[in-house]
């Protein structure tokens, strides 16, 4: 059955037509008020009040043309406003009453007290000049929004109270909007309601006529105002679209109100409220005062307020680039801005995003904490990198070869757990790139452990600079090793030792003297220095003195590298056991190992010898060279005493050759060997034992002829003649060189 149009058959009733005569009626007829009142207003019909007439429809109950079924009988798409837009996509809610808190002037009248299209429309009047075309039948103008503002009024209060503005623009209305559904009103550039919203026929949230859901209803206009609000390609602005990344980002949406994108994007929307913000220009969902907004969504970068790096404290009367004050920017105003910097980048060759140096510079705020100049490498390898580098780096010019140590590379700004906002503790931090130099931390440049109150040569304490801060820094510094250690730039790699080293030094209490090798070698490369034998960054879990002993705990380890005689005095009498059975005789203090008894690297206030001499010395009555033995072998030495038989004072001269087998050396006045000199201890002795090219077995496992073993216990020299006693005195030598001390045994009769 078809269904027949209420209104229709309520306009058949009133015109008296029976259903049989209510097709056939021609298609015009004269007009008539009353009848044409009845197509809105049903219950008019005269047939309801007859008694004899037939009607299809019961008389409605209350006054049809408030119902919005009404208008939409005739608004079927035929004229203006399409049904299709009501029916398909939404418009303002009818049938509803005004939210608590909303006062609907009179004029604008309610049904039951609730919306419906005459609240707005009426078919009796137009309030504004329109067409026939372009009429709408609206109660009040809304050319600039004032239809909108009688109930809306909280959403119309300008910036100073956080809503959107309207009015004059600098320009029209853009053709998007327009495309779009924008309605323009006689100034084009005048902003109104309708500028984004649509009363009837949206498809979009809030009845505007775009979407926000990517910030195209914003960007829109807002791209004209500002062209340069969104840079993705600039790291220093806020990412546009990025997608929410934690919890908190989550929470601080749900508690501010605002809302994200598809896939929980963050959009315009989630930051700025555009009716009901915070009072400013930037409609902001919460106040910058406190940094609220910012720290809502990154709360971990909450420790920076009250540092030096909220310039609230630090720095007050600061300016932004948007001229607001840290007091109003909030301390993350004062650096950071949404759209663009919030300070001009001023890039350095050390700073390459300017972030730092902006403020960090003479002459600005932070010009005081500068920390220039930058004398660390800032240009590494890429190849020379460890895997392990968790430190940012920026890219280069040459991107693929090397990268950039900027700022940000050591420091976070927002980090406050270790000092000068390093990353990390200091030593950690240096750890990342140069973990094969940070054993020190537990040797005898542990400074941090041993010595916290020890102040370099910026007055910094060990305490706060670290290990590796306390002698190089990475903010000023020599051009040495970086050096900060003392006030003094050091000229040559001891330079770097000794500057502390020495008696009014800062480690004077560890004094070690003078290197006594000789150092005066062509070149500092070739040259023997304090780092030859230490170094400076090793000693955990080892040697103290930070020897470089491969990892073994005996310094003798080191001079064997050097001196084969380590070697070959393990079997002679200088052997450490020996040496360990006389040491409750001797008057100074014994060590362990094999060469420190007798000898020092480092020489010894007031003692000028030779051989580094750190044992006990002979009377000097006795020529320099008898002077080192006769200390252990003289009458208070605690060793076997020995009779110093001196030869009989005579010139000598060694005419064997150096590098003969039988060469027996002499000793000049300063116990040197010479081929001049006087016979002395070495002459004859060899304190070290045999030499490697000795045919007699060398260790205590290998057994040998008991005779040879024997001469292996005073350390003689092999006698291989011709030699030194075989000059003067033939055959008879070898007794005279094995019988020197034993003055009966060596002499001849006639002596």
């Amino acid at each position: 059955m078809t269904r027949v149009p209420w209104k229709l058959v309520a306009v058949a009733l009133y015109l008296g037509l029976t259903p049989d005569r209510l097709w056939s009626q021609p298609a015009y007829r004269q007009p008539d008020s009353a009848r044409q009142c009845a197509v809105c207003h049903a219950e008019w019909v005269e047939a309801f009040r007859r008694p004899e007439a037939v009607v299809l429809i019961d008389r409605p109950d209350d006054d049809a043309a408030v119902d919005e079924n009404t208008c939409l009988g005739c608004h079927d798409g035929s004229i203006a406003d399409s049904r299709l837009r009501v029916w398909l996509d939404h418009g303002h809610q009818t049938g509803i009453s005004p939210p608590p808190g909303m006062k609907v002037p009179a004029i604008l009248p309610l049904t039951n007290g609730k919306v419906t299209c005459k609240t707005c429309h009426t078919a009796h009047a137009s309030a504004g000049p329109e067409t026939l075309a372009t009429a709408v039948f609206l109660r009040v103008r809304n050319d600039a929004s004032q239809l909108c503002r009688m109930c809306h009024t909280d959403h119309t209060k300008g910036p100073e109270l956080g809503t959107h503005p309207i009015g004059g623009m600098p320009w029209s209305v853009p053709d998007e909007l327009v495309a779009a559904g924008a309605e323009v009103g006689p100034d084009p550039k005048r902003l109104t309601c309708q500028t984004c919203h649509t009363p009837h026929g949206s498809r979009e949230e809030h009845l505007l006529v775009m979407g926000t859901e990517s910030n195209q209803l914003c960007l829109t206009c807002h791209k004209k105002l500002r062209p340069g609000l969104w840079r993705p390609e600039l790291a220093r602005e806020h990412p546009q679209n990025p997608t929410l990344s934690s919890q908190a980002q989550r929470d601080a949406i749900r508690d501010m109100g605002t809302k994200t994108g598809p896939g929980e994007t963050l959009i315009c929307l989630s930051c700025h409220k555009l009716h009901h913000g915070q009072a400013g220009r930037s409609m902001l969902a919460d106040v910058q005062t406190e940094s609220q907004l910012c720290l809502r969504c990154h709360p971990g970068r909450y420790d920076v307020v009250g540092t030096s790096h909220d310039l609230r404290i630090s720095a007050p009367e600061e300016r932004n680039r948007l001229g607001r004050s840290p007091q109003q920017s909030g301390p993350c105003g004062a650096c950071h801005s949404f759209h663009h910097f919030a300070r001009r980048p001023d890039p350095k060759p050390h700073d390459r995003t300017g972030l730092c140096t902006s403020c960090h510079q003479e002459g600005r705020c932070a010009g005081q904490a500068t920390g220039l100049p930058f004398a660390h490498p800032s240009k590494l390898p890429t190849d020379a990198l460890p895997d392990s580098l968790e430190l940012p780096l920026f890219s280069s010019d040459d991107e693929d070869a090397t990268k950039t140590l900027v700022c940000l590379t050591c420091h976070d700004p927002h980090k406050t757990r270790h000092d000068h906002f390093l990353r990390d503790k200091p030593d950690a931090v240096c750890a990342s790139c140069h973990g094969e130099h940070t054993t020190s931390l537990g040797g005898g440049h542990d400074f941090v452990s041993r010595h916290p109150e020890l102040r370099n040569g910026r007055n910094e304490p060990a305490s706060e600079t670290g290990n590796c801060g306390f002698c190089h820094g990475v903010h000023g510094g020599d051009d040495r090793a970086l050096w900060v250690a003392t006030e003094t730039p050091p000229k040559q790699s001891d330079d770097l030792c000794l500057q502390c080293h020495r008696e009014e030094g800062l480690a004077s209490s560890t004094v070690a003297g003078a290197l006594l090798h000789p150092t005066d070698l062509p070149t500092l490369d070739e040259a023997m220095t304090c780092m030859t034998c230490h170094d400076p960054h090793g000693g955990a879990g080892g040697e103290p003195s930070m020897l470089r002993t491969g990892g073994h705990p005996s310094p003798d380890t080191l001079c064997a590298n050097c001196h084969d005689q380590v070697d070959t005095v393990t079997l002679s009498m200088h052997r450490p056991e020996v040496l360990e059975a006389h040491a409750h005789k001797t008057k100074v203090a014994w060590s362990a190992t094999m060469c420190a008894p007798c000898h020092a690297v480092h020489a010894r206030p007031g003692v000028k010898n030779v051989g580094a001499w750190t044992g006990p010395l002979g009377p000097d009555t006795v020529p320099a060279d008898a002077r080192l033995c006769m200390g252990c072998h003289g009458p208070n030495g605690g060793a076997t005493t020995v009779a110093p038989v001196d030869h009989p004072a005579v010139a000598l001269h060694n005419v064997v050759p150096t590098d003969s087998a039988g060469y027996l050396p002499l000793i000049d006045d300063k116990g040197l060997h010479d081929s001049s000199g006087k016979i002395s201890c070495s002459t004859c002795h060899l304190p070290h034992g045999r030499s490697h090219d000795d045919p007699t077995p060398r260790t205590n496992g290998e057994k040998g002829r008991a005779d040879l073993l024997q001469a292996r216990k005073p350390m003689l020299r092999p006698y291989i003649a011709p030699n030194l006693c075989t000059s003067c005195h033939g055959f008879d030598g070898l007794r005279r060189f094995l019988y020197f001390h034993d003055p009966s045994k060596r002499a001849t009769p006639t002596e």
